[in-house]
């Protein structure tokens, strides 16, 4: 399916059910090489999601494609996914198995909050996953923003951002990648988790300028939590020529080659 617009703007918004009990209801699904772009408006998608193993807004597939070609760093792209769960496995904004969310010059922005309400774990705020799984900027300007706030479930591993599996996001030149989470509740609730070979890279730019990746994260306060974590073979968190800039608070910046 296809939904596109020129000039105007895109706003869809979704609630996965009104109780919160079940399994897979999600606030909103795009998936199957499905289409939303926009080449001179704003394109808003929210989603709360409801029940076990669900997501706020999920994004996945090859194929599929959330993009605005705006050439206007007035622009926007945003995703902003909640979920209300009873147990586990449940993510605020999750991209994955190919999807791609592109902009031009246009801000995008991801927000996810993982659930608040249950006792499980893997209650994460943003996913990005996947090999050729890409959230990118391509022009020369423009601004990634990924935000992440995690779940209180005991059962621990509620991360506030993770990228993981071969997943990438990139920018050009003078674009900004500014990524940001907060952990939850139990054991390896890390703020930032960036790890099994994904790649967060800046192409260009130059010396001068601000840096061109900032990275803060809060991990939770359960064992073996890091505020930024980066691990594992292949992991990259790299820049051109300008600036890297990492944060860890509580239990510190673990960077693991």
């Amino acid at each position: 399916s296809t939904l596109q617009t020129a000039a105007g703007n895109i706003a869809l918004t979704g609630i996965g059910q009104t109780a919160n009990s079940g399994t897979y209801h999600d606030g909103v699904y795009v998936e199957s090489a499905s289409t939303i772009t926009s080449s001179g408006g704003n394109i808003a998608i929210s989603g709360t999601g409801k029940g076990t193993n669900t997501w706020g807004v999920e994004v996945d597939g090859a194929g599929t494609l959330v993009e605005s070609t705006s050439a206007s760093t007035a622009k926007s792209l945003t995703i902003v996914g909640t979920t209300v769960a009873d147990t586990n496995a449940n993510v605020g904004v999750l991209v994955s198995g190919g999807a791609k969310i592109s902009v031009a010059s246009a801000v995008l922005g991801l927000t996810g909050y993982g659930d608040t309400s249950g006792a499980g774990s893997s209650s994460i705020g943003v996913d990005i996953t996947g090999a050729n799984t890409l959230v990118r900027i391509t022009a020369t300007d423009g601004t990634i923003s990924i935000t992440g706030s995690a779940g209180s479930g005991s059962g621990g591993s509620n991360v506030g951002v993770q990228v993981e599996n071969t997943a990438l996001v990139s920018a050009n030149a003078a674009g900004q990648i500014t990524i940001s989470g907060k952990g939850g509740a139990g054991p390896n609730s890390h703020g930032v988790n960036v790890i099994t070979a994904a790649d967060i890279v800046s192409v260009g730019g130059s010396a001068a300028q601000t840096p061109n990746i900032t990275i803060s994260g809060l991990a939770g306060p359960g064992a073996t939590s890091d505020g930024v974590r980066i691990d594992g073979a292949g992991t990259t968190v790299q820049t051109a020529k300008a600036d890297v800039v990492m944060s860890g608070v509580t239990s510190g910046l673990d960077t693991i080659a």
